[in-house]
């Protein structure tokens, strides 16, 4: 029987008209709680300082979020950070790269702006997003990235050791470790999409118990991001 994709779900999102132009931060601060995780975004002041002096920081937003929700934002930052990477790369090498920079943070997959997606909620779809803007900026609904099905999604084991994070894809036996935690999952998406197009493209003659790995080629049809079940950081 052919798998289902699931279909899209829409979410329409409200943009206070004195949210509509952001606040710029240019530092932050984390700490957490048994329940929650902060975040404080500051603007750290760049005036001259008399000597002796320490800088200002001034917080400008205060977040609070799940710690559930922690590994999937560094997920979607990671993403987008290697995804900004190579377009610089490309346009310093001279290659045809994007001319316009911006990319938009989503959960479980990238969009270009204005294409934001919002955060996947349980096992459900990621879900389309609608933002509900002032009048004189009109409203826009855009698609969601389609998510593999939760059967062919790989889980991730996550330790912090000796000061080095080590992360692994059981079912594709794939291990990396890095300095920080986005070092270690934009290396754990590189690498895995590496074996997965080597299987693919190579065929390879692999082990009997081995086999089982053939069958998640077929995540290379997903966004990296979706290939991925939650997961925690010992």
């Amino acid at each position: 029987m052919d798998e289902q994709t699931p279909q899209e779900q829409g979410v329409e999102i409200d943009v206070p008209s004195e949210l509509e132009s952001g606040t710029y931060a240019n530092f932050a601060v984390v700490h957490h709680t048994q329940h929650e995780v902060t975040i404080d975004f500051c603007q750290l002041g760049i005036n001259p300082m008399q000597p002796g002096e320490s800088p200002t920081a001034k917080v400008v937003s205060r977040i609070n979020i799940a710690p559930t929700f922690v590994i999937p934002l560094l997920q979607a930052i990671s993403e987008n950070t290697a995804r900004r990477e190579d377009n610089l790369r490309q346009l310093e090498e001279g290659e045809e790269g994007k001319r316009d920079m911006s990319e938009t943070i989503t959960i479980d997959g990238l969009s270009e702006v204005p294409e934001p997606r919002g955060t996947q909620r349980d096992e459900g779809a990621v879900p389309l997003v609608r933002y509900r803007t002032p009048a004189s900026a009109g409203t826009f609904r855009v698609g969601a990235p389609r998510r593999p099905p939760h059967n062919l999604r790989l889980t991730v084991e996550a330790a912090l050791e000796n000061g080095a994070f080590f992360m692994r894809a059981i079912e594709v036996d794939v291990a990396v470790e890095g300095d920080t935690i986005l070092d270690a999952l934009h290396s754990l998406i590189a690498t895995t999409k590496g074996w997965l197009e080597y299987l693919q493209e190579e065929s390879p003659e692999l082990a009997s118990d081995l086999e089982g790995q053939r069958r998640y080629v077929a995540l290379l049809d997903y966004q990296p991001p979706t290939w991925f079940k939650p997961f925690a950081v010992d």
